[in-house]
């Protein structure tokens, strides 16, 4: 499964048509025609594999729904509901699609942004913009992968922030920033939704995920602690203990710590 990508009209051939037509007609007025034609398909292609691509993305977050409340898994109209590992095991196969396929498009569009890129300080042309939103499209999602798997919100905002040189009126991409710096820091407002009693997942929903280097465990007391950064400087806490095999919140501290923590601008 690989979203129809092999399908794709590739720089190369619209490099090979350029060759071809320009030996067979020199500049006129048809020859251009054609490769306008073929730049053009090439660009539909591209938006067509994204399109797909999404798609799929769509598809296993509606797996993962699933396999997190097998209540919701519905029997096909033909055959018996799918079981939780048998859930587990496609979504397995088809993030090795997705992965696959992400890396084939991600080439084709540099390839294809390469070919006609943007003047420096001039307006795009409608074919670059298009071209330059589904790089800004696939590499936010990049981005937003370093937040929901490590809480690093400097190196997503870093990533976002390189992009905007391509296209700096695309909208998605100022709003895909702005959001990660308005979370990037806790504030007392947003710490002052966590509660007592509350899950893992009801504080991540709150205050976003913690950044993976700002986890401490208290193996005496059967606790961890999740530490915030703050702007200016300190960190605020979480703390979570044991509770029937889940770990809830018994303990907040909007001032726990005075000292920076990490929020990815460090290394090491």
């Amino acid at each position: 499964m690989r979203f129809g990508l092999k399908k794709l009209v590739t720089p190369c051939a619209i490099f090979a048509a350029t060759l071809t037509l320009a030996a067979c007609g020199g500049g006129n007025d048809s020859v251009q025609e054609e490769l306008d034609a073929q730049h053009q398909a090439a660009l539909e292609a591209l938006e067509n594999a994204k399109e797909a691509l999404d798609a799929q993305r769509a598809e296993v977050a509606k797996l993962r729904a699933q396999i997190a409340d097998p209540s919701t898994i519905v029997a096909p109209e033909e055959g018996e509901a799918p079981t939780v590992e048998q859930l587990e095991t496609e979504v397995a196969k088809l993030e090795q699609d997705i992965q696959a396929a992400t890396g084939e498009l991600g080439k084709m569009v540099v390839d294809f942004i390469n070919a006609d890129p943007p003047t420096a300080g001039g307006e795009l042309s409608e074919t670059q913009r298009r071209a330059a939103g589904i790089k800004i499209a696939e590499d936010i999602l990049v981005a937003q992968e370093w937040i929901e798997k490590g809480g690093d919100y400097r190196r997503a905002i870093s990533i976002m922030q390189g992009l905007i040189p391509l296209d700096p009126k695309n909208q998605q991409l100022r709003d895909a920033i702005a959001h990660a710096e308005s979370m990037r820091f806790v504030t007392e407002e947003r710490f002052a939704a966590v509660k007592d009693g509350q899950t893992e997942a009801e504080v991540r929903a709150a205050l976003g995920p913690v950044n993976l280097r700002n986890l401490r465990e208290y193996p005496e007391k059967s606790a961890i602690a999740w530490f915030y950064p703050k702007e200016d400087g300190g960190a605020a806490a979480v703390y979570f203990r044991k509770r029937r095999g889940t770990y809830v919140v018994y303990q907040r501290d909007f001032t726990a710590l005075e000292q920076k923590v990490l929020d990815g601008s460090e290394d090491g």
